[in-house]
């Protein structure tokens, strides 16, 4: 598996780069929260 600049499609084919957007960004935490 080779690293490329989207983890989500190249590094984790089963996560979809939107999984990386909701419960994926949990050392990221949104304004809203």
């Amino acid at each position: 598996q080779p690293h490329h600049k989207n983890p989500g499609q190249a590094g984790r084919g089963q996560q979809p780069r939107r999984a990386r957007q909701g419960p994926g960004r949990t050392h990221h935490r949104p304004r809203e929260l």
